[in-house]
This record gives C-alpha cells, sequence and structure tokens, in this order.
C-alpha cells in the first residue's frame, strides 16, 4: 500500500513538472530526463527488497532444516511472485508518467513505454537480491545495492553518454538500465523533431533555409528538420534498431542475477 501511495503520488509531481511539454527541438532534452527517471522510479523503490530478503534468512534456513521447502525454491517462487506485484506498480507510473508529461502519443509506443518499465523495475528487484544473498547483513546488502544504483544511473548514458566514456564503457554495457534507457529514446523518438525558432542559425527565425541549420545534435546543413535516427546516434549512440537487443540484454541480465542468489540462498 506504501509502494503504490508513493508512486502515484511521485508520479503525477514530478511528470506535471514536464507537462505539455513541446516535440520540437526544446523538448528533446526534457523528454530524456522524464523518461530516465521512468526507468529508474519503481526499482528505486525495490531497494526494500535488500531488507525483505536478508530478515527474511533465518526463516529460510529453519524451513530447508525441518525439510519444508529449499531456499532456492523459495526464492524462484519471490521472483514470480513479483511479477503481478510490479504489473501494477508500473501500471499506475506508466499511466500517470505517459500521458501526463506529454510523450509520443500512440499505441504501440505506450506498450513498448510498459514493458522497457517493468523491464528495467523487475532487473532492479533481482539484482538487489542478488546483493543481499551474498551479504552477511543488511548493512552491507543496502551498501551494495546502492552503490549499484548509482553507477547505473551515471553510466545510463544520460548523464554521460556512451560516446563519452571512454574505458568506462564496459559499465554501460553490463548495466540493464543502460539497455532499458536506449529502448526508451528510441521508442520515443520516431518523428521527425522541428527546429524551434530559438535554435535556427543563424537568425533565429526561418528565412533562407538552404543556408540554415539547426542548433541540435544530428541535424544537417539546408534543413530545419532533424532526424530522430541521427540525433539518437549523434548524442548517445543508439539506433531505433536496438530496440529488441534490449530487451533481450535486459531479460538476459536479469536472470543472470538470478543465478547467484539462488546458489548462495543455499548456502
Amino acid at each position: 500500500r506504501t509502494k503504490i501511495i508513493t508512486v502515484v503520488g511521485v508520479s503525477l509531481m514530478i511528470s506535471s513538472l514536464f507537462y505539455n511539454q513541446p516535440f520540437d527541438s526544446t523538448g528533446v532534452f526534457t523528454r530524456g530526463g522524464i523518461l530516465l527517471f521512468s526507468c529508474l522510479f519503481v526499482g528505486w523503490l525495490q531497494l526494500s527488497e535488500a531488507f525483505e530478503a536478508v530478515s527474511g534468512r533465518p526463516i529460510l534456513f529453519r524451513h530447508k532444516q525441518f525439510a519444508f521447502a529449499r531456499p532456492s525454491a523459495q526464492v524462484l517462487a519471490r521472483a514470480l511472485i513479483d511479477i503481478p506485484q510490479l504489473l501494477i506498480l508500473v501500471s499506475l507510473q506508466a499511466v500517470i508518467t505517459y500521458f501526463l508529461a506529454h510523450l509520443r502519443v500512440d499505441a504501440g509506443g505506450f506498450w513498448l513505454f510498459f514493458l522497457f518499465s517493468f523491464l528495467s523495475a523487475y532487473s532492479f528487484t533481482a539484482l538487489y537480491r542478488a546483493f543481499a544473498s551474498v551479504s552477511p547483513g543488511f548493512n552491507e546488502a543496502i551498501r551494495f545495492s546502492v552503490l549499484a544504483l548509482n553507477i547505473t544511473i551515471v553510466f545510463s548514458g544520460y548523464v554521460l553518454p556512451r560516446n563519452k566514456m571512454n574505458w568506462t564503457i564496459f559499465l554501460s554495457w553490463i548495466n540493464t538500465v543502460s539497455y532499458a534507457f536506449e529502448g526508451f529514446m528510441a521508442n520515443e523518438f520516431r518523428y521527425p523533431i522541428q527546429c524551434a525558432a530559438s535554435q535556427i542559425i543563424p537568425f533565429n527565425q526561418a528565412r533562407d533555409v538552404q543556408y540554415q541549420t539547426c542548433a541540435l545534435a544530428g541535424s544537417t546543413p539546408g534543413s530545419l528538420t532533424v532526424d530522430p535516427e541521427s540525433y539518437l546516434q549523434t548524442s548517445f549512440g543508439y539506433s531505433q534498431s536496438h530496440i529488441g537487443r534490449s530487451i533481450g540484454a535486459i531479460i538476459g541480465f536479469t536472470a543472470l542475477y538470478l543465478i547467484p542468489t539462488i546458489f548462495f540462498s543455499e548456502i
């Protein structure tokens, strides 16, 4: 109940900051901000799972000692129970954020937004439980989880684009949030981006277009319309063709997080 109230309240407050944002070039950066929020919000709320995983460990050992159920079976059962619970939280957050923040109005776009929101939150939950399974207590589990959360935010691709990460880019390739954020961005920017007057070079107004351009990454001389694929590739190194790859990567890493959780829960 607390999580539901938090999701509704915070989603309304944050999304209202992006209400009716424009679809032209002045709205591209703010759209990235609300999409990053959508990547992280429900997953951030799942930090409480680290405490529950550690505090429930004595019960798991007692069940194992009395031959009631193996800890690994309960880990898998908990992973399955997460699905309907997260669907409720993500549904509330997605409906409020998508329409209040004036994202691309398209049925397919909304459901892909919903899918990436769910996968991101589920991967965070699996990651927190993996840290909890290898930690001797809650203090260690929460430290590892918060450290991982900070790293995922910095190397998600929004704060520091992939093309500027240098040797640290491997932290983006092993980061599920970076794949989710790429999916969000590729899903949102499917329309030609019209250049706002304030960003037209030169003169800040359309005069002789063949000699003007837009002060937005990915623009081409002689055009005041920016191709969305060019913008994604130039600014972030993203591509609309990577959506399927991003979904597969998130699912794969989430499954990878479950393996050590199952193993260490037994010992």
